[in-house]
Parts: C-alpha cells; sequence; structure tokens
C-alpha cells in the first residue's frame, strides 16, 4: 500500500478501475465511506472512475469535503452507479474544483443527492456524454422522500421527483460556469428555469427529450409574456441532434450579448426561438403561431448584437429564418451564414435585413429542395434603396440595388427550385466578391446582361418569365473583382445575352466540372476573362460546351467554326496569364486545343490532362498555320494519363521547345507512339515517370525515343 499510495500522492491523481491493479488496501480505504480513512487523499488534484461496478455512490459529503484540492473528476462507465455524491451537508465541498467530466454511466441520475443546496464556486466546465438516466444534476430530497424512496424498495417515488425537475434547479449554484456540454442519451427535458450561469460555451448534441432549453417557474403557459432572460457572456452555442427541442426558452425576451457563433443541426420541431414569437407587431404562443402563420426563427425577441457565425442544418420544419421586425441591433455584425438541408425553406432573407449584412462575408447555400429566392421581396422596403434609372418605364420604377459590400465567398448549389439570387426589381453588386460557386442548376441560366425590362417594350409578364430563367443579373459593377469561380452540374446555358465588355476582370481560376448537353460557353465568356491563370474541366462532354459563334464572328465564317465543338476553347481565344490547366473526364474531346491557343499559353506551368476517352492528340495543327514552333517557356509539369487514345501530342511537324519541363507523367497512354514529328527540346528533362510515385522512371536519350521505346515494351507484353 504505502508505494502505491506514495505515487498517487506525488502524481496527484488517483484513478479507479475494474481493469487496473490496485491494492486492496486502498480500495478498502475507499469502500469504508470513512471520512477519516480519507485523508491521505486530501492533496488529490485529479480522480478518475472507470468501468468499475462495485458503488451505487462515488462519495459521500463527509469525504468530499477531504477533498478540498481536487481539481478535476472523471466518472465513466460505472453501471451501478445512481449519484457521485450521496447525503446530507453539501456545504463547503470541492472549492477548488473546476472540471467534471460523466460518460457512459447508464444509472446515473444526477451528481449530486442531498437536502442541502450545492455550491461549486470554481467549476468551469461540466460534461454529460451518454447518461441515459440522467435529468438533473443536483436532486433535492427531503428527509421524508428518503423514508419513502427507502421503504418501497425501487426508489420509484425518487425518480418521479427527479424527472419533473430541471437539469439546473435553483438548489444548485455554479456561478463561474464557462463551458457546458450535455451529449449523447441523457434524459432532460429542460436545463434551467429563469437564472442560468454566466458561461462562454454551450453544446446540447443527441438529446431525445428535451423540448426547451430554459423554462421559466410559470412554466409555458401563454399569459407569460414579461420574463426576460440574459446569458451575459455566452460566446458559442450549439444545438445539435435534438429530435423534441421546440423552442430555446419560454421567455418573452431573451439576450445574448457577448454571442458570436451559433450552431443548430437536426432540430426538426425547432421553427421559433422563444416560446411565444412575434407575428405582427404581436406576441403569441407557439402552437397558435403554427396554425396561422409561418414562424421566424429569429425575430426582435431574440438579442445577438455580436454574433458573427449563423449555421443552420438539416433542419426539416424550418420555412423562414428571420421575421421583418428583429432588434434594433441583432444581425449587424454577421460575417458567415451557412445554411444547408433545410428541406421547406423557401427564402433566406427578408430584403428589409439588407442593411444589417454590411459585413456579411461568407454565405453559403447547399441542398434546400424548396428554396426558391435567396432575398425575398418586401412591399415596405423601397424607403432602404435609391433608384437605378430615374426615366425607366412603370413596370421597373422600383428597381432597385442589392449592395453586399464585404462578401468575399459565396457558394449556392443544389437548389433545384430557386427562381433567382433576388426578386426581379433588383440588382445585386457584390465589389468585394473573391469566390462564387454554382452548382447543380438545370433550368436556371446562371448570368445575363441586366434587365431586359429595361427596354420600354417588356411587359411585366415578360420580365417575370426572363427573371425566372437567370440567377444573376449583371453589369460591370457586380464582381468586379472575382477570382475564382466554379460552375458545375448545370443544364443550361451559363451566359444569355451579347458580350459586352470585361465583366469579370480579375478572374484568375476556373473550374467547370459536370457539365451536360446542354451547357453552353459562349466563346465570348473566354474573351471576357483576360487574367485567366487556373482552368479545370472535369466530368464534361466537351462536345457541347464551346458554343460557336455565327458567321462574321472574329471574320471567320460559321462553315470554319464547326470543328470549334471538339476543343476545349476555340482558337480564337487567348490565354496569355493561364498557369495552371487541368482537364479529366471529358470523354467526347477529340482535341484539347488549336496551334494559336498553344501559342498563347506563355505563362503555363503546370498542365494535366487525364481520363479522356477518345482524345487523340493534345495540340491540333492545320500545316498550312503553322509558321514558327510553339515554345512552352514556363511548363514545369506535364501529366498524360488515362488517355487511351492518344498517339501523340501533336499529329502535324511542328518544333515544340519545353525549356523548364522537368516533370513528365505518361501513364496508361497504350497508343502513344511518339511525342511530335518536330523538333523536340527538353534540356532539363532526364527521364519519363510511368507513376507518380516513379522516382526512377525510364530515358533513352530524349522524350521521342523514351516514348518509342515504352509503345514497343506495351505491344510485347501485349504479344506475350
Amino acid at each position: 500500500m504505502g508505494e502505491m499510495l506514495g505515487r498517487i500522492l506525488r502524481v496527484g491523481k488517483f484513478e479507479i478501475s475494474e481493469s487496473e491493479l490496485l491494492d486492496e488496501a486502498i480500495l478498502e480505504i475507499w469502500n469504508s465511506r470513512n471520512s477519516r480513512e480519507i485523508l491521505p487523499f486530501r492533496k488529490l488534484k485529479s480522480l478518475e472512475v472507470s468501468d468499475y461496478s462495485n458503488w451505487r455512490y462515488l462519495l459521500t459529503p463527509s469525504m468530499a469535503l477531504d477533498l478540498a484540492n481536487l481539481q478535476d473528476l472523471k466518472v465513466s462507465n460505472c453501471a451501478t452507479l445512481e449519484h457521485v455524491i450521496k447525503g446530507d451537508g453539501a456545504d463547503g465541498l470541492f472549492p477548488k474544483l473546476n472540471s467534471i467530466h460523466l460518460e457512459s454511466c447508464s444509472n446515473l441520475t444526477s451528481f449530486y443527492e442531498g437536502s442541502s443546496m450545492l455550491k461549486l464556486p470554481s467549476l468551469k466546465e461540466i460534461t454529460v456524454n451518454n447518461c441515459a438516466a440522467m435529468v438533473t444534476f443536483a436532486y433535492c430530497s427531503s428527509r421524508e422522500q428518503d423514508i419513502v424512496s427507502t421503504a418501497d424498495g425501487g426508489g420509484s417515488e425518487e425518480r418521479h421527483d427527479i424527472a419533473i425537475q430541471p437539469f439546473f434547479n435553483n438548489k444548485l449554484e455554479v456561478l463561474n460556469l464557462e463551458m457546458l456540454r450535455l451529449l449523447g442519451n441523457i434524459n432532460i427535458q429542460q436545463i434551467w428555469h429563469n437564472r442560468v450561469p454566466e458561461m462562454s460555451s454551450f453544446v446540447l448534441n443527441l438529446i431525445e427529450m428535451m423540448e426547451g432549453v430554459i423554462v421559466t417557474e410559470e412554466g409555458f403557459a401563454e399569459e407569460e409574456t414579461t420574463q426576460k432572460i440574459f446569458f451575459p457572456n455566452l460566446q458559442v452555442l450549439f444545438l445539435v441532434d435534438l429530435p423534441k427541442l421546440k423552442r430555446f426558452c419560454s421567455g418573452n425576451y431573451i439576450a445574448f450579448p457577448c454571442l458570436t457563433g451559433i450552431i443548430i443541426n437536426q432540430c426538426p420541431l425547432l421553427k421559433a426561438f422563444t416560446s411565444s414569437p412575434v407575428i405582427g407587431d404581436i406576441a403569441v404562443s407557439i402552437e397558435k403561431a403554427e396554425k396561422t402563420s409561418t414562424l421566424p426563427l429569429f425575430d426582435a425577441k431574440v438579442a445577438v448584437p455580436v454574433l458573427k457565425t449563423l449555421a443552420i442544418s438539416s433542419m426539416e420544419g424550418l420555412h423562414k429564418i428571420w421575421h421583418n421586425q428583429l432588434d434594433a441591433e441583432s444581425f449587424c455584425k454577421l460575417k458567415s451564414l451557412c445554411v444547408i438541408g433545410c428541406e421547406t425553406l423557401e427564402s433566406i432573407f427578408p430584403f428589409s435585413i439588407q442593411e444589417r449584412l454590411q459585413r456579411l462575408e461568407e454565405l453559403l447555400i447547399i441542398g434546400c429542395d424548396s428554396l426558391e429566392v435567396i432575398f425575398e421581396a418586401q412591399g415596405p422596403v423601397a424607403s432602404y434603396s435609391q433608384p437605378l434609372v430615374a426615366s425607366q418605364p412603370t413596370s421597373v420604377e422600383t428597381e432597385t440595388k442589392l449592395v453586399l459590400p464585404k462578401l468575399t465567398e459565396l457558394r449556392l448549389e443544389m437548389l433545384p427550385k430557386l427562381k433567382g439570387f433576388c426578386h426581379s426589381k433588383h440588382i445585386t453588386e457584390c465589389p468585394s466578391l473573391m469566390k462564387l460557386a454554382v452548382v447543380g442548376f438545370q433550368q436556371l441560366e446562371i448570368f445575363a446582361l441586366e434587365f431586359p425590362s429595361f427596354q420600354n417594350t417588356t411587359s411585366d409578364e415578360q420580365l417575370e418569365t426572363r427573371v425566372q430563367q437567370s440567377l444573376f443579373w449583371i453589369n460591370k459593377t457586380t464582381f468586379p473583382n472575382l477570382e475564382e469561380l466554379e460552375l458545375g452540374m448545370i443544364g443550361s446555358q451559363i451566359w444569355h445575352g451579347q458580350y459586352a465588355g470585361d465583366f469579370f476582370p480579375k478572374l484568375k481560376k476556373l473550374e467547370l466540372n459536370n457539365l451536360d448537353e446542354q451547357s453552353v460557353v459562349p466563346p465570348f465568356f473566354f474573351r471576357s476573362l483576360p487574367t485567366i491563370e487556373n482552368l479545370a474541366v472535369r466530368y464534361a462532354s466537351l462536345d457541347e460546351i464551346i458554343q460557336c459563334e455565327g458567321s462574321g464572328g472574329e471574320g471567320r465564317p460559321a462553315g470554319a467554326l464547326t470543328q470549334l465543338r471538339e476543343f476545349l476553347v476555340p482558337s480564337i481565344i487567348s490565354l496569355t496569364n493561364l498557369q495552371a490547366l487541368e482537364v479529366s473526364r471529358c470523354h467526347g474531346l477529340i482535341s484539347l486545343m488549336r496551334y494559336s491557343t498553344a501559342k498563347s499559353l506563355v505563362q503555363l506551368t503546370r498542365m494535366s490532362i487525364s481520363d479522356c476517352d477518345v482524345i487523340g492528340e493534345i495540340v491540333a495543327c492545320i500545316a498550312d498555320e503553322v509558321k514558327d514552333g510553339i515554345v512552352f517557356r514556363q511548363l514545369k509539369y506535364l501529366q498524360l494519363k488515362g488517355l487511351p487514345k492518344l498517339a501523340t501530342f501533336c499529329s502535324v511537324e511542328c518544333d515544340f521547345e519545353f525549356p523548364s519541363l522537368e516533370d513528365i507523367i505518361v501513364m496508361d497512354c497504350p497508343n502513344m507512339q511518339f511525342f511530335s514529328k518536330g523538333e523536340l527540346l527538353t534540356p532539363k528533362l532526364q527521364k519519363v515517370k510511368l507513376t507518380e510515385e516513379d522516382d526512377e522512371g525510364r530515358w533513352e536519350g530524349d522524350l521521342n525515343a523514351t516514348l518509342q521505346q515504352l509503345k514497343k515494351s506495351i505491344d510485347g507484353s501485349n504479344e506475350d
């Protein structure tokens, strides 16, 4: 005993577990429940009990008094444990206790059971995880209840009395609590009455029975409309997988003056933050409001003046996020909004909230099947904006601007019913937007040139039809600083209207993914990208991506442009700033580019072509147009992978120079016979790699000879 006790006292940590070989004398000290016997542990700072099934409770108050230096307490996987502390006399317990962690104790009903008030002045963190029977933290029973419980032998009266208490009742004082985590299967229905600790972080996850986080002393009565609740220090709030949660609180007003982040996930019944939301100018109960109106999650009764991040996902019953009337200072500092998988949501913002979004930097909307518009129209909000053109016809007199000055990233993905970003009579301007992703739109055109309604001949009916077909109506001030554009799973035209200038003057990266046969990119769209540096095309039917211009386009007859459908970019396109080019799974692509396009790639440093079933050559040239060679002066990396029909880099006699090429991978290209017919210069190249990990490679003196030898090796293997 002496040696083990000495080690425990030196370390200041005691671990009790059935899997640990503990000195029987030490366990006897604990089993005795004698406060005098526990005196050797008075300097203990950490106590961990796990996988131990011999006790219904761990400590008596008298034992706990002698653990005055205890800072951390963890109890896990103790199947028979019902209470951590049981007995009267809780005054002065654990003055230095900093954290409590309770996990997987299936019969644990409370941390403390006794008749006295429990005060834990230094407690900062509480974590309760997967304690299925636990409904309250401190169960304060009377002596009479103890007698009844003992007499009936089963404790049924005690369990029933516990069940009606909130998790934190008025017999518990934890004034300095900073973090509360309630996770997994816990049998609680509510957490507080009207008094809440001044904590900074609050996490609720997988609590099946909880209907409300805070309930006032009066309960959920409709008449209860005056209670005000404050979380003075709370900074982060997580509400995750709470299947019965209907409200956060039952008070009339709730304020979070320091809250910066809210994450709500899989709370299908949560439609309003308070139990008496505002409908019009009147506060009514949730039950009554659900019968007469679509409930907003946030209204004027919820104050979040410094909220920066809001993430809402998998909220099956949510129809509306914001009411038109909000607390005066709420949401004015919002920087990031993420909405994912809210199937019944019909819009994101009321237009009246736009003046509060001056700091919004990130907006991600994904997988909302019923969403029709990002910013809904509101009749009374005309005063928030300025008219665009004073002399417009009657049908567009109220057209206004929607300006999101700080928005830098916007992602709209898998929104099948979306009709537009904003109402038809508003134009959007995002002067700071740098990243835009639009994915999964089968009916909408993505970009259109301003409103056709600007023409006096356009009727309101024609305007509505036109607007339902276009996601963004743009001009030169819409996305002036956009650098990255991703377009994926687009089933209609990417651009509607004629080319009219540089709409994306700073675009550096363009990704085209999963474009089907109806997707069309007009040539002038590429001509409006003078600064493009990175172009990636994946899972695309390339014979339909590039739309040919009509006769006279760039001085070329229409018949001469018919083959442009076979190329990634037309020959009239110059990509002088392109630095990286990646093409994969484009099974309609026969050739990658024309001679003139290849000549323009003076900044290209990396090229990867992979998994294209029918591509036969990379650069397609007509002999008459080859006046001099092609120099890829900056190209350092070239990958040709999974190209079963590729025979050569270029099939006509054309000189190629690669003065910087150091890394070339040729993999699964069984028909590649040589690189090119003309003169070929690769002064830095010393090997051809067969895989990305192939450090040794193959080399026969030059690139053409090496490829020819590889072809012979492949043919020989096939013959064998």
